[in-house]
């Protein structure tokens, strides 16, 4: 197999594994995928291709059969209990062995190049997690396997999709869904302008550290061309509240504005009567009362389920 670098799912996996073999990507001089350089109809390929592979889970496949005892590295810079989590999950699933290194030194080595090469020796595929994307790409240079970052400074691709996967198995559908974003600017939001918006959905979002100190989000420019393509919403609020109108998802990030704290009160009066919530992990008492985190239609624990099903998606090199 050539080698592969990729910011995203292990692409290629769809064309051996993809029971709907409908959608395809095309991987022609493209060494480094992320989610802005990703089409619709690609995105679209990964997320049905999981949920082939959600079908799969507990049956048996001579493909997954294929790649039992295939070797798997997760390098990482710190812990990370959903990323650990679903490494776990998905080389249990497909017998594979799992390699998890955690090094909070290794993205502020200057020749991380040699790390990829080093992994190359006894791996079959790297999934990172890293303080910076560049980092990432510069080990991949030294790598001669697939090396997939589930999450940096820049992007958060394994939570992303597996949001995505979950408000698909709830609502059936994904075009037209109005998102409200609550919290500080962060790897979520980025890759939501990314992805969310060319699958159609609407985003309204209030970004602060602080009460009342407005952030944009670093992709803000690339999620206003893709929004005016796609004609979908992308509109700023400056109340967090605002946020929350006729939205059928709300997505918190952890932040700590007390002034900002969400209610179910709040989402009643404002919100789509058939509301969802998201909420990033670990939080904090400052996002969401309890009542709400709790709430029957909290899908936290939903999405958590479907990181596991995205990470299920590896690509070996036979």
């Amino acid at each position: 197999m050539n080698k592969l670098t990729i910011s995203i799912l292990p692409l290629n996996f769809i064309r051996r594994f993809s029971l709907t073999s409908i959608l395809r990507i095309n991987l022609v001089e493209r060494n480094c995928l992320q989610p802005k350089n990703l089409s619709s109809e690609e995105i679209k390929s990964v997320l049905w291709t999981a949920f082939d592979l959600k079908q799969l889970s507990g049956k048996k496949c001579t493909e997954i059969n294929n790649i039992k005892s295939s070797r798997i590295t997760f390098l990482m810079h710190e812990p990370c209990i959903e990323i650990q989590g679903s490494a776990h999950s998905a080389a249990n699933f497909l017998q594979a062995h799992l390699n998890i290194v955690i090094d909070p030194a290794w993205d502020n080595e200057e020749f991380v190049n040699d790390i990829g090469s080093f992994f190359t020796t006894c791996s079959d595929i790297i999934f990172c997690q890293s303080k910076y994307q560049s980092k990432v790409e510069k080990l991949a240079t030294g790598s001669k396997i697939p090396v997939i970052c589930l999450k940096s400074c820049s992007f958060a691709i394994l939570n992303t999709l597996a949001d995505m996967m979950t408000l698909q198995a709830k609502y059936g559908y994904l075009e037209g869904l109005n998102i409200g974003w609550i919290g500080k600017p962060c790897p979520l939001i980025n890759t939501y302008l990314c992805i969310a918006i060319r699958l159609g959905l609407n985003i309204q979002y209030c970004c602060a550290c602080t009460s009342g100190a407005l952030m944009s989000p670093a992709t803000l420019p690339v999620g206003m061309e893709f929004s005016e393509r796609k004609h979908t919403l992308l509109k700023e609020c400056k109340d967090p509240h605002n946020a929350l109108d006729n939205v059928h998802v709300i997505v918190i990030a952890k932040h700590q504005v007390a002034d900002y704290t969400v209610t179910l009160d709040d989402i009643v009066e404002r919100s789509n009567k058939n509301w969802s919530l998201l909420h990033t992990l670990p939080r904090s008492h400052f996002e969401v009362t309890q009542e709400v985190f709790e709430h029957k239609n909290s899908l936290v624990t939903n999405s958590i389920y479907y990181s596991n099903v995205v990470e299920f998606q590896v690509s070996i090199s036979s």
